[in-house]
């Protein structure tokens, strides 16, 4: 019996990303699996009307009143957007998949990274008014896919950027020498197709640290030096595939595709954890208030008190909310997309639906909320959405290929985009 539970739970398995290097593609639809849902939990068929919240505890007072800073809190909140419609000023081919936000350096450069491995540093410029994109500095970190953006350091010197290859890379930000290498865990797999091969693979962003060093993935949290030593290493079950988040006082937060949820010290010693009934793939936002939302294969959307871990209210949907969210400006609605093709906009006090919003494809990235409150999907299709704070749309943006990461702000009228042909899209709007 339980061989056939494990074969039955390897069948109705889900994935991100068929990941292959260049060939890796979107995975298809996952097949319905005859499982037994959690208590309270259940799976409809898509709902006239929008899932409404479990509530299972009641909050206690929140002492931890600090706003959670950025980088760490992964909020996903941009400067206000153009309004459409864009148009396109300039483009540039990496000719090798993209799904990483490129990276301000200053003075007009920015860093993007490829799924051959490469790093490259672009300078987008407005010259005569005309905008250009060209090649400072390309680097070889590894022979493996490099999926998420590099870090910077607090300095600005260091890019720290992960590979599949299950080493985390030291680059010269101005010349983009490479300067060392770190492998924080190691794995032995039998065979190329053994799970094992996968959970070690650094392809998330690197947390960077006062000191220099980062906090990374891969088969647990651990902590670098800035010399790429590692300081300490809290290992999981599985793989921890989302960035780590931290709270104003160090803490930090983690989810990993074995659907473990983790308090850790910023130490790395172990604070609380708590468990999803399928796995977590987005990465965890801090929405103030104490607050943890936590999005899982189980097809719930969960907020976590950050002291100890309970659950504040759980929302369940028919299908995972696998993307990852962004929080409105007053912290009141987290935004979040889920493989039943809609785009959520919840109350972060008490799991309520405001609204929500149906796309064509599925929502494997995160939006992006502005200033306005209006907010940008970026759907398993060739389209981008533009809704209003009411979750009116405001207009849509046809595209030649799939928008895998976020674009980033070259100035308030101008966007880079990157496509996942390896194509860099510079847009602009009014």
């Amino acid at each position: 019996m339980r061989s056939h539970l494990l074969i039955l739970a390897l069948f109705c398995s889900t994935c991100t990303y068929c990941k292959g290097g260049d060939s890796a593609r979107p995975c298809p639809e996952p097949a319905p699996c005859p499982s037994t849902p959690a208590t309270g939990a259940h799976r409809p068929s898509a709902p006239a009307k929008p899932p409404v919240p479990t509530t299972v505890v009641k909050e206690p007072a929140c002492e931890a009143v600090a706003e959670p800073p950025e980088p760490g809190a992964h909020r996903h909140r941009a400067g206000r957007l153009p309004a459409l419609p864009w148009r396109l000023v300039a483009s540039h081919a990496l000719k090798a998949r993209v799904t990483a936000t490129p990276l301000s350096l200053g003075d007009d450069r920015w860093v993007v990274v490829d799924h051959r491995g490469r790093v490259h540093a672009l300078v987008v410029k407005k010259e005569k008014d005309r905008w250009t994109i060209r090649t400072a500095w390309t680097t070889q970190a590894g022979t493996d896919a490099l999926w998420s953006p590099p870090a910077r350091s607090a300095d600005g010197r260091i890019l720290w950027v992960g590979s599949d290859d299950d080493q985390v890379y030291r680059i010269d930000a101005r010349s983009g020498a490479l300067l060392g290498q770190a492998k924080p865990f190691t794995c032995a797999p039998r065979k190329a197709t053994d799970p094992e091969a996968a959970r070690c693979d650094q392809d998330t962003t690197p947390l960077t640290t006062d000191d220099g060093g980062v906090i990374t993935g891969g088969a647990g949290l651990a902590r670098l030096g800035a010399d790429g030593a590692v300081l300490w290493s809290h290992p999981v079950t599985s793989h921890l595939r989302g960035a780590v988040a931290r709270d104003a006082g160090g803490g930090l937060y983690a989810v990993t595709l074995g659907g473990e949820i983790l308090a850790l010290t910023a130490d790395g010693r172990l604070r609380w954890s708590a468990r999803a009934r399928g796995g977590c793939d987005a990465t965890p936002v801090l929405a103030g208030g104490c607050t943890l939302i936590v999005g899982c294969d189980d097809r719930t959307l969960t907020a976590h008190f950050t002291l100890d871990g309970h659950a504040k209210w759980r929302l369940h949907a028919p299908e995972a909310f696998r993307g990852g969210g962004a929080l409105s400006l007053d912290g009141a609605t987290v935004y979040w997309g889920n493989l039943d093709r809609h785009v959520y906009a919840v109350d972060t006090a008490t799991g309520k639906v405001r609204w929500r919003y149906r796309t064509a494809g599925r929502h494997l990235i995160p939006p992006l909320v502005d200033p306005d409150g209006r907010v940008l999907a970026f759907p398993e299709e060739r389209q981008l959405y533009l809704l209003g704070a009411d979750g009116a749309l405001l207009g849509t943006f046809g595209l030649p290929a799939i928008a895998d990461a976020h674009p980033a702000p070259i100035d308030d009228r101008t966007l880079l985009l990157p496509l996942e042909t390896g194509e860099l899209w510079l847009l602009a709007g009014e």
